[in-house]
């Protein structure tokens, strides 16, 4: 059992590591304080970075402009990375420096309403694929030479309508 006399002695101590190891954890702690917050932004630019050394990771940024011009990079998977375009306009989802989620505008209900549309128009089967910023191509499954380009604004307003057979 631990006197009173030791554990005058060991708190000190304790709080002293305490203190000294929230200096590394300070962005998480920081983190869990903030408010999570949700503004219309827009992708400015995307970057990776491979570090050096024996093992190799790959590390992936993207620049968001958020309320007032603001511009802040954040750090996202891969997954996220490949999903965004620079351009891409949507409600941004933060939370101090940590990324929660981007909601694109030009949403894929949109591209699935088109695609619905046809298939009822033409009874053909179509699939989509993003090409940039604000181009979908829609392919007919049962002809793969015919193609429909989707060009988008940046507001997410179809803008131009493209067939190739």
């Amino acid at each position: 059992m631990i006197s009173k006399k030791n554990l005058k002695a060991i708190i000190p101590g304790i709080i002293l590591i305490l203190f000294i190891l929230s200096f590394n954890y300070y962005p998480v702690i920081s983190n869990f304080f903030q408010p999570t917050k949700t503004s219309y932004s827009e992708v400015i630019s995307k970057r990776t970075r491979t570090s050096t050394g024996e093992f190799k990771f790959d590390y992936y940024y993207v620049l968001i402009k958020i309320e007032n011009n603001k511009t802040v990079e954040y750090s996202v998977d891969k997954k996220e990375y490949d999903r965004l375009y620079n351009g891409d306009k949507g409600y941004f989802t933060y939370k101090g420096s940590s990324y929660k989620s981007f909601d694109i505008k030009i949403t894929i209900s949109k591209i699935e309403d088109m695609i619905d549309y046809l298939q009822k128009k033409y009874n053909k089967k179509y699939s989509f694929k993003r090409i940039n910023d604000n181009i979908f191509v829609l392919s007919c499954d049962t002809s793969p030479n015919e193609e429909i380009f989707l060009k988008y604004s940046q507001s997410g307003e179809l803008i131009d309508v493209t067939y190739h057979k």
